[in-house]
């Protein structure tokens, strides 16, 4: 069997990260958004 064990702490820093971009989303567009905003808001 292949199981991958993911660490909780990789799921919550992935979780933040895509809940930060999808709020910047319902402000601005795609292109306007920047890593250095992804992490403020993270």
């Amino acid at each position: 069997m292949d199981e991958k064990i993911t660490d909780i702490r990789i799921i919550k820093s992935r979780e933040k990260i895509e809940s930060a971009l999808v709020s910047l989303l319902n402000t601005y567009n795609f292109d306007e958004i920047s890593v250095k905003d992804i992490c403020k808001r993270y």
